[in-house]
């Protein structure tokens, strides 16, 4: 294939904007420059200098043991005292021991003079020019040439020796050019010469592009490819062939035959061609027709490398062919016989006769001297063939080689304006839209337009599966790129771009098998070795993967994509010089490339490097929504705005995370749920006896573990991965970790112990498994002085979960999951002013299980179909024992036991996204009670649930958006009957850039706590936490604005309206019940929640979050003794103010102030010392008010050692503050939780 190097990116389906989804969705490009191997290279004794990786051809090496030259073989070892000569034509890339990346130039001798393990690399440069890479923070590199020297550390550079001058142009870095007479420092972008005898100085200011000076040539053998013997236009081609075929068989002549091959060649295929061919073959032929045979035969041989023959061919053709066949024989024969003989140098054909002579002798030039140089043959050639569209299609494709977009867009134009339908300019329009424009839809619609043209041409195909795969159509991909092998076994780019589609899979085993074929056809091309380097990242074995990719990135030093790989290798292995200087080098080589500032927000991450992720991150979607087209929109951009999310969550910036992850929302993109995951809503009622909740800003709730499963059934693998080293690409792994820490309530410390694993093979198919255990125990001691009595107790709580998570098939996602806990609490009572002794002992016990599995299955890009089953198993149980002058028990039993299967399908219908499904099963439901002295009661009910729904998501236009849904709800059992219609409703409107508008109604009925495919969410909104009765439901009306003025300042403001019916709040658990109620259920009520959050992007590793909200909430039950009042535990004010400093130390730390204001508590009977004149209305049942209070807490993580071990301390309620948390009830006093983990 024509070496092309241009960036086609996506956006990709998947990944929590970690490095490794990135990879995964890195377009498969075309790579620039291939080599052949003569033969086996010469065994070296002593450990190598270096070694040659690709050549091109008559290049010699003279062995410092040797005194003769010798041909230079590919995977040559060289030693110290090696040297390596090129002849007018030549070139060598080599690859040294120190990483050093060399690009010898024509007639050029270079010398390895001195390769130490601690000195200096030092290399003699007697004639000629290199171009050579230094890897930041490895040993110096200096380059002697007679008239200066240049001393290099970590930099790009090109040094040229011409007689008594030394030219250097520094690409990147600083280099040091000194002789006897002086010295001179040159930077990047500055050129500067030194002449024997005179002191070196600076000359010019250079183009900063590399491009240029990398001495890229054009492949010989892609010309077979291109060449047509043909003299016809492609139009011309296709009526000779549709003319011909209408011809039956039999009827048909040699010239038919002949005629019909020429033109299958070009457009329909090489195999078609053949079959044409062999029927000619059997017919008589004239001595024309048979130079004509030969000729096609010629054709086919070196499009197969079979180039002995095909040069023997091409010298028997010439003689009896007319001039415009006989240059192409010409040309050909040339290109055969350089392939076949590599070391037998001849000038070039000077015969240029027709459109097909000039591509001859441009692609000579591009070979012989620069792709320049080539690009000017066509000009000149277009002169004198203006109507012909081939001409200007051609230097379209070889201006993408040097970047020079300007002539790439205006050669595409001047061919399809002479030809619509030519397939070289259908070509060039399609990479144009694709790399340039970012259009991938148009750029696949283009392609299949030409691949009507040109069914046979595998160039096509393999574009067409590279578009398809950016698009993240990877079973359309994969189709495309075997149709690319099918019609050129031999080519070893659709092989690598198919190798690296299965990797992006984690089919390791068929890419391995892709990439030996790709490197047993051409032994040296580069984008085999880097596919190869990435297949090495993918079994783990680094340090194979960093040698394959310096070696495939020597090969073709401008493929932006091989230094991006390059980046995560080093990354990976802890080199960050190594792995700065190769995202600055693709950055450099492509700075409209989004990916790079993607990995480099991703490497900051992962460093605790807070401002330079969000920077890297805002630059990611800067640069993908300059692209255009589909991209311009933000909404479009779901990968960069998963990234965006974790680099402010961070920095503290909790809100300007959740916008970019709302805003990008993807339903077939993983990290678009795990957003929402992250996302949550807030639960405005503080009724928690434990510190660590957050009663102001969003936090998980039971719809966000929905959202979670249905992110894995779509990336199973999204979030696996080691937290002790980089991970960017799936390879295999295993993790453990073990935390102990103690946690302390109100003065009283307990232990805290924790396990956890992590891990992934991609054998016998890709299979992670994870899992979290913990088991705390923590002691309840305190005065309740309202009541009034002590208590001294303790909670314990065990629990796990684990996963398993598999990709069977390249289309079957498979999900399981099993979770446990149990918790037991003991709460003794001492009311200590009792008229008489009175204790009450509880105990009660809890326990629950749940398991789900899940499979998903893609039909087709945008189509998929989930399924699952859900079983959850619930036990409680509560035995209280009051001890006055008898002892009372109470024990009361409860369990739910659910059976739920669910199947969804979501699928992309032009503008609407649509997510359907049906779940339903059955909810086992039994109560038992126990009171001493009376009968005992049972209660055992089951009931039969269900759920139907529908939502569409409608994308308008870019700034407008609307979702749509239905949902109903049946219950149906002895005891309840629901039967709900539940409408959804939402739009999104973005008036301007950062400003986001979106309004919403949702109705959620009482779910029986069961997990869901059903969407959880309407435009981003999620509800605010409410507790339903078993009949329950809740309406709301959600309004929310973000806005982003600055880099610096986000806020959002957030307005919810709910109508309850059927509230069941629960009260604080140390409440001692069953004294006392331990709940308030509510027939009616209303909340009204508004807050203004601000989030401010400080700068120096700070971020500073605040969030007021204002709540109005009313009871609406007329049954209810405060009918009229506003809910219990719903402050009226309540407010958060949080510093983050995130610094590179892999340090986090938050402080926290919280403000909650004052609210109702439950209801209680209360003994009072004020009252009337009878003291027994004294004790009455009525709700008092919780005074406001505010609460300083602080959390700090460590994470030394890279990150093998991890401190995190957290302290709550830092200045003592008191408060109450019910009627009676104080919540915690200063408090601290800490732990130590480990990980191996």
């Amino acid at each position: 294939m024509l070496d092309i190097c241009l960036a086609t990116g996506s956006s990709s389906r998947m990944g929590l904007g970690t490095g490794w989804r990135m990879i995964a969705a890195l377009p498969l490009l075309l790579a620039c420059g291939h080599s052949a191997a003569l033969g086996e290279p010469i065994t070296r004794a002593a450990p190598a200098a270096g070694s040659v990786i690709a050549r091109k051809t008559g290049e010699e090496v003279r062995f410092f043991d040797v005194s003769s030259w010798n041909h230079v073989d590919l995977n040559q070892d060289l030693l110290i005292g090696d040297e390596l000569r090129t002849n007018a034509v030549g070139q060598l890339a080599i690859l040294f021991a120190d990483n050093t990346q060399i690009r010898l130039g024509r007639n050029s001798s270079l010398l390895v003079r001195q390769m130490g393990a601690t000195g200096d690399t030092v290399l003699d440069l007697n004639s000629g020019t290199i171009w050579a890479r230094a890897q930041r923070g490895g040993r110096g590199l200096k380059v002697e040439t007679p008239a200066a020297a240049a001393a290099i550390r970590g930099t790009d550079w090109s040094l040229t020796v011409d007689g008594d001058k030394t030219s250097l142009a520094v690409l990147e870095g600083t280099v040091e050019l000194t002789n006897a007479q002086g010295t001179v420092q040159v930077r990047q972008g500055e050129a500067a010469v030194a002449r024997i005898g005179q002191a070196p100085q600076k000359v010019i200011v250079v183009n900063s592009d590399d491009r240029e000076q990398m001495l890229f040539y054009l492949p010989l053998r892609d010309a077979f490819v291109y060449m047509q013997a043909s003299p016809l236009t492609a139009q011309e081609m296709r009526g000779a062939i549709d003319r011909i075929e209408q011809i039956p068989e039999q009827a048909r002549s040699a010239e038919d035959w002949l005629t019909l091959a020429e033109a299958q060649f070009t457009l329909d295929g090489r195999q078609k061609s053949v079959a044409s061919l062999d029927r000619a073959r059997a017919m008589s032929l004239s001595t024309a027709g048979r130079a004509r045979l030969d000729l096609m035969d010629a054709m086919v041989a070196g499009a197969e490398r079979r180039f002995s023959d095909s040069a023997r061919l091409f010298a028997r053709a010439v003689p009896g062919l007319d001039p415009k066949r006989a240059s192409v024989a010409d040309f050909g024969g040339y290109f055969a016989r350089a392939l076949a003989y590599p070391d037998h140098l001849e000038k070039q054909p000077r015969r240029v006769t027709g459109p097909n002579g000039a591509f001859g002798q441009a692609y000579a030039a591009g070979f012989l001297e620069s792709i320049r140089a080539s690009m000017e043959v066509l000009k000149e050639a277009e002169k004198t063939y203006p109507d012909d569209a081939r001409l200007p299609a051609y230097r379209s494709a070889f201006a993408f080689i040097i970047n020079d977009r300007e002539q790439v867009k205006e050669a595409m134009g001047r061919a399809l304006a002479l030809d619509p339908n030519q397939p070289y300019g259908l070509w060039s329009l399609a990479r144009y839209q694709g790399g340039i424009e970012g259009d991938i839809d148009a750029a696949i619609a283009t392609l299949e337009k030409a691949v009507k043209v040109a069914p046979g041409w595998s160039t096509l195909w393999n574009d067409l599966g590279n578009a398809q795969d950016a698009r993240g159509d990877w079973q359309s991909a994969e189709k495309a790129l075997k149709r690319a092998i099918e019609l050129d076994p031999e080519d070893a780019l659709a092989r690598s771009n198919l190798a690296g589609l299965y990797l992006q899979q984690d089919r390791v085993r068929e890419a391995k098998r892709e990439i030996e074929r790709a490197l047993a056809a051409d032994p040296g091309f580069d984008l085999a070795l880097i596919t190869r380097g990435r297949y090495h990242l993918a079994t783990g074995e680094l340090e194979k993967a960093t040698e394959d990719l310096l070696a495939g990135t020597v090969a073709n030093p401008a493929f932006a994509k091989g230094q991006l790989l390059l980046a995560v290798a080093q990354q990976e292995q802890r080199n960050r010089v190594a792995a700065q200087q190769a995202l600055d080098n693709a950055d450099r080589l492509d700075p409209n490339d989004p990916f790079v500032p993607g990995f480099r927000a991703s490497f900051a991450m992962d460093e605790y490097d807070s401002d330079t992720a969000i920077a890297a991150a805002r630059e990611y979607m800067r640069r993908l929504r300059a692209r255009g087209s589909d991209y311009q929109s933000v909404s479009f951009n779901h990968d960069a705005g998963s990234v965006l999310n974790n680099a402010f969550r961070l920095q503290g910036l909790n809100a300007w995370g959740q916008y970019y992850g709302d805003i990008t929302f993807d339903p077939f993109t993983g990290t678009s749920y795990a957003d929402q995951w992250l996302h949550g809503s807030v639960n405005p009622f503080f009724n928690d006896y434990l510190y660590g909740s957050d009663r102001i800003e969003p936090t998980t709730n039971p719809s966000t573990f929905s959202s979670l499963l249905q992110g894995l059934m779509y990336s199973p693998f999204m979030l696996t991965g080691p937290v002790a080293r980089p991970y960017y690409i799936h390879h295999p792994f295993a993790e453990v970790e073990l935390g102990y820490g103690i946690s302390t309530y109100n003065g009283n410390s307990r232990p805290v112990y924790q396990g956890g694993w992590n891990s992934f093979a991609n054998w016998p198919f890709p299979v992670s498994t994870m899992g979290q255990l913990e088991w705390s125990n923590m002691s309840l001691a305190g005065d309740l002085p309202d009541v009034p009595s002590r208590i001294d107790g303790d909670i314990e709580v065990v629990g796990g979960t684990g996963y398993f998570m598999a990709t069977p098939t390249p289309n079957d996602r498979i999900i399981a999951y099993a979770q446990h806990a149990k918790t037991t609490l003991d709460l003794p009572y001492d009311f200590y002013e009792a008229p008489s002794p009175l204790t009450l002992d509880r105990d009660n016990d809890s326990k629950g299980t749940a398991v789900g599995v899940g499979w998903s299955h893609t039909i087709s890009f945008e189509n998929v179909i989930n399924a699952a089953i859900f079983y959850s198993d619930i036990d409680r149980r509560s035995l209280a024992e009051i001890s006055a002058a008898g002892t009372i028990s109470l024990d009361q039993k409860s369990s739910q036991t659910s059976y739920i299967g669910a199947i969804n399908h979501t699928i992309a219908s032009g503008d609407l996204i649509w997510r359907y499904g049906i779940e339903g099963g059955i909810v086992n439901l039994t109560f038992d009670q126990d009171i001493t002295g009376l009968p005992s009661e049972s209660i055992e009910t089951r009931v039969d649930y269900g759920r139907l729904y529908v939502d569409v998501m409608h994308d308008i236009n870019r700034q407008l958006k609307a979702e749509y849904g239905l949902f109903g709800t049946y219950a149906d059992g002895d005891l309840i009957e629901t039967r709900r219609l539940e409408p959804r409703a939402g739009i999104a409107y973005a008036p301007s850039d950062k400003q986001w508008l979106r309004a919403a109604f949702i109705r959620q009925s009482y779910d029986y706590d069961v997990n869901t495919l059903a969407p959880v969410s309407i435009v981003g909104i999620q509800p605010n936490q409410v507790e339903l009765a078993t009949d329950g439901y809740a309406d709301t009306l959600a309004l929310r604005w973000d806005a982003e003025w600055t880099d610096r300042i986000f806020t959002a403001l957030d307005y919810q309206h709910q109508e309850l019916t059927g509230l069941a709040l629960g009260y604080p658990l140390l409440w001692p019940t069953p004294l006392f109620p331990d709940m308030a259920g509510v027939a009616e009520g209303r909340i009204d929640r508004l807050s203004l959050t601000s989030n401010i992007h400080i700068g120096n590793g700070f971020g500073l979050s605040g969030t007021l909200a204002y709540i109005d909430s009313e009871n609406r039950d007329p049954d209810s003794f405060d009918e009229g009042a506003s809910l219990p535990f719903i402050p009226e004010w309540a407010g958060q103010v949080a510093l983050t400093w995130v610094n590179e130390a892999n340090v986090r730390a938050t402080l926290a102030a919280n403000y909650i204001g004052t609210r109702p508590g439950n209801e209680t009977f209360l003994v009072s010392d004020e009252g009337t004149a009878d003291p027994a209305d004294d004790l009455y049942l009525f709700p008092q008010d919780l005074g406001a209070f505010w609460t300083l807490d602080a959390s700090v993580t460590w994470e030394p050692f890279e990150k093998r071990v991890e401190m995190s301390l957290a302290a709550f309620n830092l200045l003592d503050e008191d408060f109450e948390v019910a009627t009676g009830i104080p919540g915690w006093g200063r408090s601290f939780k800490g732990i130590l983990k480990v990980r191996f």
